[in-house]
């Protein structure tokens, strides 16, 4: 799949629950990848992978930062960006779903 011009690969595993991506692998070398976790329903998935594309777009395009909250539990990140910035976001989340081989667009007009 693509996301802001990187291509991303997509896997699975039931070995983990939710999502998580990698900018440039596991091991911060080598391929971009998006894993989706172990789910019962086709729409948590779809839910999950949404979520770490927004992400990734987010961070691709500069827009994540470090929270000053602090929680051991769990990664804290604030997102900022502008109306104008969001107008963007659109396209290039469509690009990403439609690149991802999970969804495709049907006329219902």
């Amino acid at each position: 799949m693509k996301i802001c011009s990187r291509e991303f690969k997509l896997k699975f595993s039931k070995k983990q629950a939710g999502g998580c991506f990698y900018r440039f692998g596991r091991k911060s070398e080598g391929d971009a990848e998006i894993c989706i976790g172990k789910y019962k329903e086709l729409h948590y998935c779809a839910e999950i992978l949404c979520h770490e594309i927004m992400e990734a777009i987010l961070v691709e395009d500069g827009k994540r930062f470090s929270c000053t909250e602090y929680d051991p539990c769990k990664d804290r990140y604030l997102f900022q960006f502008s109306h104008d910035y969001l107008d963007g976001l659109g396209p290039k989340l469509l690009e990403a779903l439609l690149t991802s081989g999970l969804f495709k667009l049907v006329d219902g007009r």
